[in-house]
This record gives C-alpha cells, sequence and structure tokens, in this order.
C-alpha cells in the first residue's frame, strides 16, 4: 500500500527507523514485508533498501543471499558488497590475529602486446589470477601494453575489476603510466557519448592508483556524460604502485600509501559524508550559501550512511527554494535508505536524476 509520499507504508517506517539510527529495526521490517506481503515484495527500491542495511551492519551472507533473489526475481544485477574495512588502510577485519605473519608467495605476470577486443587472448595470464589461492601474491606488469581501440580498452578495463574484486594481494607494478596517459587522453578528447570504453579503463586504473578524490570527481563527469550511475569506489587490496615488490610478508600486513595531491572540485559539487543530523547542520549551511552562485548544484551522498529527519527535512526546504528560484540541486550516488528518507520530507525525485535536462 502507498501513502502520500507515494512510497509504500513499509518503506516510511523502515527510512524513519534509519533515520533515528534503529538499523536492527528497519532491517526486520522490511525483512517481514518482503516474506509476507506480496506487493510490496514486488517493489524493487523495498529489496534495494534492504541489501543496504545488510551493507550498512557488515551482513555479507544476507546481503549474497537476497541479493541473489533480488537478480531472479527483477532480472536485474545487484549491489556489488564493498568491504567496510579495506585491508589495505592497515586495519585488520575482526577476528585476525595481530601476531600471524602468513608467508606468501609472490609470481610476475607480463602482458605485452595491443589491447584490442580481437585479442582477448592476451588477457587470459590475468584471468588464471581468479582461481588463485588466497596467499598468492601477484606483481602484474602493464607498462608494455599498447592501447589501440575503445573495445579493448573496455575488455580490459573488465578483466582487471574481475581481479580487483577478489581482494587478493595484488599490485600493478611498474605502475603503467603511459597506459594511464594514453586512455585519460582518449577518454578527455572523445566527443559526446563516445568513448565510454577508455572512460571505463581510465576508472580502473584510478581505483588501482588508489586516488580516491580524483575517481570521485571522473566518475561524476562520467555519469552525467553517458546517463548512467557512476561506478562505486571500490580500490584495490593491493599497495598504492611505485612501490617496491620486494618482500610480501603477509595477505593482512599495513601498507603506507604515498600521499596523494588531492584534485580540486568542479565549484559547483559539494561531497557530504558521514552521519547528517539536525537542522542546523554545517554541510546545510554551505548549501544555502552556494545556491544563489550557481544554477545547478551537485551533492555527492557516496559517503552518507544515514540522514535523520531534521537534518532531511531543512534539506528538503533548501531544495523547495533553490526550485522556486529556477535553480537545480541533484543528488548523485545517494544510497537506498538515505534516498528513501529523502523522499518522504518531500524531495522531488527528479532531484535525483543523473541525466542534464
Amino acid at each position: 500500500m502507498s501513502s502520500a509520499s507515494g512510497l509504500s507504508a513499509v518503506l516510511e517506517t523502515a527510512a524513519l527507523m534509519h533515520a533515528s539510527g534503529q538499523l536492527d529495526a528497519a532491517r526486520r521490517v522490511l525483512e517481514e514485508a518482503i516474506a509476507t506481503e506480496p506487493e510490496t515484495a514486488a517493489m524493487p527500491l523495498v529489496w534495494l533498501a534492504l541489501l543496504d542495511l545488510y551493507q550498512q551492519s557488515g551482513n555479507q551472507t544476507a546481503f549474497e543471499r537476497y541479493g541473489m533473489e533480488y537478480a531472479a526475481r527483477f532480472e536485474q544485477s545487484p549491489p556489488v558488497w564493498v568491504p567496510r574495512v579495506s585491508l589495505a588502510s592497515g586495519l585488520r577485519p575482526s577476528g585476525a590475529d595481530p601476531s600471524a605473519k602468513a608467508e606468501v608467495t609472490s609470481a610476475r605476470i607480463r602482458l605485452s602486446g595491443e589491447i584490442v577486443v580481437a585479442n582477448k587472448a592476451l588477457t587470459a595470464p590475468l584471468l588464471h589470477v581468479l582461481d588463485a589461492p588466497e596467499k598468492e601474491a601477484y606483481q602484474v606488469d602493464l607498462t608494455r601494453l599498447v592501447l589501440s581501440d575503445e573495445e579493448g580498452a573496455l575488455h580490459l578495463a573488465q578483466v582487471l575489476a574481475k581481479v580487483r574484486r577478489l581482494q587478493l594481494n595484488i599490485v600493478l607494478e611498474p605502475w603503467p603510466q603511459t597506459l594511464l596517459e594514453g586512455t585519460t587522453k582518449r577518454a578527455v578528447d572523445a566527443s559526446g557519448r563516445e568513448g565510454e570504453g577508455y572512460w571505463q579503463l581510465w576508472l580502473e586504473l584510478l581505483q588501482w592508483q588508489q586516488d580516491e578524490t580524483l575517481f570521485e570527481v571522473c566518475a561524476l563527469d562520467f555519469a552525467l556524460r553517458f546517463e548512467v550511475s557512476p561506478p562505486a569506489w571500490e580500490p584495490a587490496r593491493g599497495r598504492p604502485l611505485q612501490q617496491p615488490v620486494a618482500k610480501v610478508t603477509g595477505a593482512t600486513e599495513a601498507v603506507a600509501a604515498d600521499a596523494q595531491e588531492e584534485a580540486p572540485l568542479p565549484p559547483n559539487m559539494m561531497v557530504w559524508r558521514g552521519v547528517l543530523q539536525g537542522a542546523h547542520a554545517p554541510q546545510l549551511a554551505a548549501l544555502k550559501e552556494r545556491l544563489p552562485l550557481y544554477d545547478e548544484l551537485m551533492i555527492d551522498m557516496h559517503g552518507v550512511p544515514r540522514v535523520d529527519f531534521s537534518y532531511g527535512g531543512a534539506l528538503a526546504n533548501l531544495v523547495a527554494r533553490a526550485e522556486s528560484a529556477k535553480k537545480r540541486v541533484i543528488f548523485v550516488r545517494t544510497s537506498p535508505m538515505v534516498l528513501t528518507l529523502l523522499l518522504l520530507v518531500g524531495i522531488p525525485p527528479r532531484a535525483f536524476s543523473r541525466r542534464k535536462r
């Protein structure tokens, strides 16, 4: 059953519970509705909201089980599980023995030749890593690859993404700077909807380089250019490049990252992170100051796990004020639970569109 907001009553209830910090209660409401209410279970957003809650609580088993059911029911790919703690950050997963020192063997993979879609066999050695034991470490050399066509670039990006998501101990060394520069130039020089394969490879290499700031900016540009959801930030577990691989002492060893120079954000873009609370939060004040300056403001919500009701209400008022002044506030990469709360407080669905009009 839908309410005046256009959302189901179950989603409204779960959103309000989540906004007040009651994650377990919100999860139970959604689980029960999916199990007992066919009309509610037919809504994709209900499933996505539940998967979001599993992600926030770190319940990967339930996430994957319901993700498979979501894919079968709606014939859509489910969200990808993103580990809450990356081993590259220097933090061990819960239960890890800090004194444990696993011996890891290291293997070198060199790819050489033209990156063309007709030469998929070129990446075969990299695909063998998919069946690698967990304690195997790999040093991958891409410096001899020659960028030839867009389809080949897309294929390489897809293979690298598959390997990266294994969360194994893999590094690209020496760092393929020439490949990155060539890919970047072709992506930037492409016009209109052309060059998506180069963009995909560029973004994938930024994941391996662990340059989150530049990745977030480029991912937003990619989403607006091709009118698709931007890829999620899911860096590889391996060390940032330009560091020697002389000795690999263990899969849980913390490795310090080189300092990365932060890329400046577009002036009409804001990035919000953390739990957003209260009607007088500094983020709202900053948004109020910027509204008169731009016809279109973009707010990246990827790093926001939760928004409370008072913050959402104040934000809805600012969005309404902007629209009355013929301005747009566009929210990108909003999690399903936060999206539901913002719809509930009155922010219109068009504010979450990634399409330029």
